[in-house]
């Protein structure tokens, strides 16, 4: 079974000479709406009888894909607006090769795909734009390791850069939520090895140790925590600290001690990885809903469960959007 999960992301704009002046989105420069324009763009990838108005990516230095708004059975489109919220179903496919479509029971050749030919995936997505907030927030439906958070993105800064002119910086960056981590961390037991790389402490200075017979800039320096027998080391409480400590380079301090990267060896499942905090603080930014949802004859998740799992994660957001920056 294909696995299914909702990834978060927060939109701001700040100016383009000053990172930390963020404007507020529903009303910047005269007036305009950050949501407007999106809802604008979107609207663009509707199909009116049958007439195409599809999002090309040709320029696509990795492939080539369609991209349009999903139509059901009746000609509705899925895209909502409801309020500061938008939603709905972005359909999606590669083209540019030819492949056999075979009978999966029986073998026999059904069709061959033709190059011009794009299989339509179901990708569902959500837009929240506060009012009065520099902050907006964008959730959208993963398929395994297929997305369309890079076409998405790309077509949303193609259209607003031209509304939004040379002064202006519009950022999509993962988002992360406490309460996702800690279920998704509720499945990774404890860690039988913790890494400290890229160490810079100065009594650890390889240099000062062999009396300047090696030069410290040749060298990189790792110091390895290893649980005795039996026993594990508690990451899930460590995190905290982790995340308290890092510091706006990206490294972690830890008495007078500095890295820059903290690694783990895990038991997740029956496998054991090693695991970059990184990645693992990539496990807040990503929500597993396979088992969460109800699919449709299509074989996807059907909009109205996968929409309650997306509201579930809006209110997550509500309660702490305020204390990330």
């Amino acid at each position: 079974m294909k696995n299914y999960s909702l990834s978060i992301y927060r939109i701001s704009i700040n100016l383009r000479n000053d990172r930390n002046a963020k404007v507020i989105l529903c009303d910047f420069d005269d007036k305009r709406d950050i949501l407007a324009i999106i809802g604008s763009m979107l609207e663009t990838w509707k199909t009116h009888n049958h007439k195409s108005r599809l999002y090309n990516d040709k320029e696509s230095d990795e492939e080539r894909r369609v991209s349009r708004i999903r139509q059901d059975g009746r000609d509705r489109f899925y895209l909502n607006r409801l309020g500061r919220y938008l939603s709905g179903i972005i359909e999606s496919g590669e083209y540019g090769t030819e492949e056999s479509i075979i009978d999966s029971d029986t073998g026999y050749l059904k069709y061959m795909k033709g190059k011009n030919d794009a299989p339509m995936v179901p990708f569902y997505f959500m837009i929240n734009i506060h009012e009065n907030s520099p902050y907006g927030y964008l959730i959208l439906e993963r398929i395994g390791n297929i997305g369309i958070h890079t076409i998405l993105t790309k077509a949303i800064r193609e259209y607003a850069g031209k509304e939004l002119g040379s002064n202006y910086v519009l950022n999509i960056n993962p988002f992360m939520l406490k309460e996702v981590f800690e279920e998704n961390m509720s499945v990774v037991s404890e860690a039988k090895k913790v890494i400290l790389r890229g160490v810079s402490y100065g009594n650890l200075s390889l240099g000062r140790i062999t009396d300047s017979l090696v030069n410290d800039t040749d060298v990189d320096a790792d110091i390895v925590y290893k649980a005795g027998r039996d026993r594990v080391i508690d990451v899930r409480k460590w995190f905290n600290r982790l995340f308290e400590n890092k510091r706006s380079s990206g490294t972690y301090v830890f008495e007078n001690i500095t890295c820059a990267d903290i690694a783990f060896e895990l038991k997740i499942g029956d496998k054991v990885r090693t695991v970059s905090i990184a990645r693992i603080e990539g496990l807040g930014t990503n929500m597993d809903i396979t088992y969460k949802v109800r699919y449709g004859s299509d074989g996807y998740p059907d909009f109205a469960s996968i929409e309650r799992q997306a509201n579930i994660l809006m209110s997550y957001i509500r309660d702490n959007d305020e204390g990330q920056d």
